[in-house]
């Protein structure tokens, strides 16, 4: 069934081709007064041919009645010749009004005289008309069977290549043999959309912008080959257009066209005479010929005669109805006056329906061109109105602005995902799109990359546990609003952002190098701030969005994070990526658990497991996998920097089915005191993570408590086990580096900030700071009685007030003494027991 539906399409599509959609009233008109006039003189007509032929026709029927095989192959040689005939044209999508008159002429003819041509007989009852019928099996044979098909192209196969020396040269063909597959697909993704795209108007334009050598040329050329491709059948020949080849800027003109009518020609015949009219007239006005300017006149009808033949070009392509893709390359290489020969040709001279134009260059380059020749005054803004969109190659509050925007998002009918970012964008993106975005053809242009870009992207599975759409948003806001910075960050990030501390493999967020927003740098500042030229507003808001809030309001997809920063370059997972069905495979298999984990480690692709593990929802898990799933999550957290994300996705009991709760929690206990015990180069920053974790989930276990719940709230168990956690971290640091109690009073001190991370704080309702406790007071007390300390001066007066300070700020100086106190101890009762019990007697030895 679905077959006779295939062939009944393929039919009513070819005879759409075959004939022309009538156009003004006057062809139907026409129509009509052939089919009456030969009603009219049918009979006079026959009788004119009797009279004049009939004795030859009968002596050419009584030869050809001896001769059957010859009647036979005139008849086979008719039948075949109209079926090729019918095929050429059908290829060739031709719609010529003229020859539809000629076989409608021959056809009322034949049909309304048949009866007065019995005496043409050529073989019994067979006659002149029964050759016009089968002539129309033919045709439909030919629609049906020969009509020509489109067919993918194998892909071809690369010879290995051998192991002597040589030197790589630029071929386009060897590049996109081995394209990187993130460019593949953006230029399938790219091309599908085009595909969609209502041209019937006039021509569509798009813009591929990208630094000198990054690879424009080979992403050209990859798009020629998806439109080689499409099996949609709506594809026209691929024009490819070189002006560079030109001699000069007003050879451009007449360069394309014979291009054009070289490879539309093939195709669809019947453009070509309009095309080469075309061609020469805008070359005689270009010529500017003495004669033509004394004869006002004959100038006025030559440029009337050039608004008409580009109306019947118009016309013709739009009835045609495929899509002619003109594929333009080095624009970067043109001098001013060539460029703008180009641009006018593809927003003036040549803008056709079902046209679209795609050219790659150098943005920069071609700006400064055009401002350099004094052209253009802001030569980007005059780029723009030549292109309906533009992108750059992937590694793309005013409520009246926005609306635009959502309503341009909705109309390309994306992702729902997408959808609901645009429904609930914060207010300050809003405001951005109202300071930046001077227009509303700006928004629609850049709705368009965002689009194109964001559903690249989404294509991903659990794209949104991948990366941050606000952070997407706001990254291709700044390639459109500041290319210059969108490349800096993008190929040396470390100008503009840096990271402060490292911790075993893993970093801390991304910040802003002070002076990037335009702020005084103080001295202890100076060897990491900004050096560079001072950026733009609108730079510096989106920048300030992205890298400027708190650390601990940033999720690890975020940009700010260096393991998620490429994929918002490249809208794709690096290479140091683990796909969801290995993961999978792993948690729901009995492979060595271990040694996978060990060996994603050595390539370096824990950053993508974290991202797969955040991801599971392990309610849904038996025990075994729900044991093998927390090894991957406990293992991974003395690699991130914070835990406290992995920490609670992985260690919450309502994550776990119910009834799991006791086997897990003896699981996490065991883990835990196995990678507590390990000794490492690493141990020292792994006990300052877990012990943040334990205090992060402490205080649900506390809430839990006070509302007298039968079950912890985290596999960790009650909070006399997370104390007891805690407990073993310290224990297990102070039996690897020995501090004694006089490092509980250094500011660099490691210990210190190990005594620190174990402290609670209590908040109110309103978040208020209401007081601390220390997860370890008994075990710190326990260790440093024996370890005590010799500064026990420096430790007793450490939070005194400063004597010079002015009475009026002493008590405020004593309260910030007191919290500095209590967030490192818990109590001024654990501090007092520390300086009277941890210290040797006597002075500072």
């Amino acid at each position: 069934m679905s077959s006779f539906a295939n062939r009944y399409d393929r039919l009513k599509h070819s005879l759409s081709c075959v004939f022309p959609k009538p156009g003004k009233w006057w062809d139907y008109a026409l129509y009509l007064l052939i089919v009456l006039g030969f009603i009219s003189i049918k009979d006079d007509l026959n009788e004119w041919l009797s009279l004049s032929f009939g004795d030859r026709l009968i002596a050419f029927s009584s030869y050809l009645t001896g001769n059957r095989f010859l009647l036979w192959l005139i008849v086979s040689a008719f039948a075949v010749g109209v079926g090729y005939y019918c095929s050429r044209k059908l290829k060739d999508q031709y719609r010529s009004i003229s020859l539809f008159l000629i076989l409608l002429f021959v056809l009322i003819a034949l049909s309304v005289s048949k009866s007065n041509w019995d005496y043409v007989l050529i073989v019994g009852k067979v006659s002149f008309f029964h050759l016009i019928v089968t002539g129309l099996a033919a045709v439909a044979i030919s629609v049906l069977v020969v009509s020509p098909r489109n067919k993918q192209r194998k892909p071809g196969i690369n010879k290995d290549e051998g192991d002597f020396k040589c030197f790589t040269i630029d071929n386009v063909k060897a590049s996109v043999a081995k394209a990187d597959k993130n460019r593949t697909d953006y230029a399938k993704d790219l091309v599908e959309r085009i595909l969609n795209t209502r041209m019937d108007e006039e021509a569509f334009s798009v813009g591929i912008s990208g630094e000198w050598g990054s690879g424009k040329s080979t992403f050209l050329e990859l798009l020629k080959q998806e439109f080689e491709h499409d099996s949609s059948g709506r594809v026209s020949n691929i024009v490819e257009f070189h002006p560079w080849d030109g001699a000069s800027s007003g050879q451009i003109v007449s360069d394309f066209f014979n291009v054009l009518v070289g490879k539309l020609g093939e195709r669809y015949s019947v453009v070509k005479t309009p095309l080469l009219k075309y061609s020469d007239l805008l070359s005689a006005l270009d010529a500017k010929k003495p004669v033509i300017f004394l004869a006002g006149l004959l100038d006025k009808k030559r440029n009337k005669s050039i608004s008409e033949v580009k109306d019947i070009i118009s016309t013709y392509l739009k009835q045609y109805g495929k899509i002619i893709p003109v594929l333009i390359d080095d624009l970067d290489r043109l001098t001013a006056d060539e460029i703008a020969e180009v641009l006018k040709l593809i927003r003036n001279t040549a803008d056709f329906p079902n046209i679209v134009y795609i050219a790659a260059y150098d943005k920069s380059y071609v700006c400064e061109q055009l401002e350099k020749k004094r052209l253009i005054e802001n030569s980007s803004v005059y780029i723009e109105k030549f292109f309906s969109v533009e992108f750059v190659l992937p590694k793309l509050d005013d409520q009246y602005q926005y609306e635009v925007l959502a309503e341009e998002i909705k109309a390309m009918k994306p992702y729902k995902e997408l959808l609901h970012f645009v429904e609930e964008m914060p207010g300050g993106i809003k405001r951005l799109l109202c300071s930046y975005f001077q227009n509303f053809r700006q928004v629609k242009r850049f709705a368009r990359i965002f689009v194109q870009d964001c559903e690249f992207f989404l294509r991903l599975p659990n794209a949104f546990r991948i990366i941050e759409m606000q952070d997407l948003f706001l990254l291709k806001m700044l390639a459109f609003l500041d290319i210059d910075t969108y490349y800096q960050l993008e190929k040396n990030h470390s100008s503009i952002v840096y990271s402060p501390v490292k911790f075993s493999g893993c970093y801390r967020p991304f910040q802003l190098r002070p002076g990037v927003l335009g702020e005084d740098v103080n001295k202890e500042e100076r060897d990491k701030a900004y050096v560079g030229p001072v950026l733009p507003d609108s730079t510096r808001e989106i920048l300030k969005i992205l890298f400027h809030q708190p650390r601990n309001g940033r999720k690890k997809t975020s940009i700010v994070n260096p393991e998620s920063m490429p994929i918002y370059f490249m809208l794709n997972i690096p290479s140091h990526s683990i796909t969801v069905l290995e993961v999978n495979r792993l948690i729901a298999g009995d492979e060595d658990i271990e040694k996978r984990f060990e060996t994603w480690r050595e390539e370096q692709k824990l950053n993508s497991l974290f991202h797969h593990l955040m991801g599971i929802e392990p309610k849904k898990m038996d025990e075994n996998q729900a044991k093998r799933y927390l090894y991957l999550c406990l293992s991974l957290m003395p690699h991130l920097f914070p835990v406290n994300e992995m920490g609670e996705h992985a260690l919450k009991t309502i994550h776990y089915a119910d009834g799991l709760y006791d086997k897990l929690s003896a699981y996490v206990h065991a883990e835990l005191a196995t990678l507590i015990g390990k000794a490492s180069e690493e141990v020292f920053s792994r006990y300052n993570g877990l012990m943040k974790l334990f205090v992060w989930l402490y205080p649900d276990q506390l809430e839990a408590e006070y509302n007298n719940e039968e079950f912890p709230t985290t596999l960790l168990g009650n909070r006399t086990e997370i104390q007891g956690l805690a407990s073993d971290v310290f224990n297990s640091y102070v039996s690897l580096a020995r501090p004694n109690a006089d490092d509980l009073f250094r500011k660099d001190s490691l210990t210190r900030s190990i005594v620190e991370d174990a402290v609670f704080s209590y908040t109110d309702e309103n978040g208020e700071w209401q007081g601390c406790e220390s997860l370890i007071s008994d075990a710190m007390l326990a260790y440093f009685r024996t370890n005590k300390g010799k500064d026990k001066k420096t430790a007793a007066h450490y939070y005194d007030i400063s004597p010079d300070t002015p009475p009026q700020y002493e008590n405020d100086e004593m309260e910030g003494k007191q919290y500095e106190m209590l967030h490192l101890f818990g109590s001024e009762s654990t501090y007092k027991a520390i300086v009277n019990e941890c210290f040797e007697d006597g002075k500072k030895s």
